[in-house]
């Protein structure tokens, strides 16, 4: 029965080496030098007018066409091209070219091999999750022209990602978009006058090697923060005036600080003098909800005690 299972076991190994072997196959065809490239693969069909095509000399995915990109889900099993043929192992950079508007939402969700992506000035958007669970994805170009206003919810999530220079033309970043990025240590927001406007909660969330996160431009005086923006490891924020400039602005959030920490902001606030003392409200709001469970308390209690007393003068009346 052993030496059965055994053989089993081999056979079911052996073909699937041979179905590798196979798709293998499909993307390469080899000689007695190695391995020689076959010409482009067109994959399919990513948008109205978009289509992807992997050049199998670099293992670049080529993101080609003019207008959006169509949005995919896992979960609902709505799966890009690239996946439903099984190109995601051989998928190493990501190029869209100039012409696409809108990175579609998981488009390149759980690429395991995605360690480059090239962006084009003609991205407005990218989707949310949009390159989530690529955990080698170290390079992102963006082109310096850009025209990209919005950044996904979750879209560089779990990423390689150490650094990344956010392009002025950004107004929006969106919750948890570089959330899980265990290497991502710094971040700049801007270069001459970022436009941004709006950070949204949780963007940096279980990032423990984060800590510096620089704004440039007069602008970052007006910016949005929503609630746990910058999370529990983000200890430095600084305000450059310019892009050059060495010297730092000695205000952030309208307060004279060299280190912020808004872990315990709970509702939308601003970057203007508008911001309240975030941590003196907390506390406050804390203290009146002990305050007041402390006090429900002693009435239950003090009703408890005047009943038994009066029981105890019922009891003591009776016949």
């Amino acid at each position: 029965m052993r030496k059965k299972s055994i053989i089993f076991l081999f056979i079911t190994f052996a073909l699937y080496q041979v179905t590798v072997s196979i798709q293998n196959d499909a993307l390469l065809q080899l000689d007695d030098k190695g391995v020689v490239p076959r010409e482009d693969v067109t994959i399919g069909e990513c948008g109205k007018n978009v289509k992807a095509i992997l050049d199998t000399g670099t293992f670049t995915l080529k993101i080609t066409g003019k207008g959006e990109m169509y949005n995919y889900s896992f979960f609902l099993n709505k799966l890009p091209p690239w996946h439903k043929e099984k190109y995601e192992g051989y998928i190493y950079s990501v190029k869209i070219e100039e012409g696409v508007t809108y990175i579609g939402k998981s488009a390149f969700y759980d690429l395991e091999a995605l360690s480059e992506v090239i962006i084009p000035a003609s991205v407005e958007t990218i989707g949310d999750s949009a390159f989530a669970n690529c955990p080698k994805l170290t390079s992102i170009s963006i082109d310096e022209s850009s025209r990209l206003s919005v950044i996904g919810s979750s879209a560089f999530q779990g990423t390689g990602l150490k650094e990344i220079t956010i392009p002025d033309s950004v107004t929006t970043i969106k919750s948890g978009a570089f959330s899980f990025c265990d290497d991502l240590y710094c971040m700049i927001i801007g270069k001459d006058e970022s436009k941004i406007k709006r950070i949204e909660t949780k963007m940096f969330f279980q990032s423990p090697n984060l800590y510096s996160v620089t704004f440039f431009g007069d602008n970052a005086g007006n910016v949005e923060c929503a609630s746990n923006t910058f999370g529990e490891y983000v200890t430095e924020v600084k305000v450059r005036k310019t892009y050059e400039s060495e010297k730092e602005d000695e205000t952030f959030c309208g307060k004279r600080v060299s280190k912020v920490r808004e872990s315990y902001l709970q509702c939308v606030q601003s970057f203007s003098d508008r911001l309240k003392d975030i941590n003196k409200d907390a506390l406050t709001g804390m203290i009146l909800s002990l305050c007041s469970i402390i006090t429900s308390i002693l009435c239950i209690v003090y009703a408890s005690l005047k009943f038994n007393k009066n029981l105890m003068k019922a009891q003591g009346s009776g016949p």
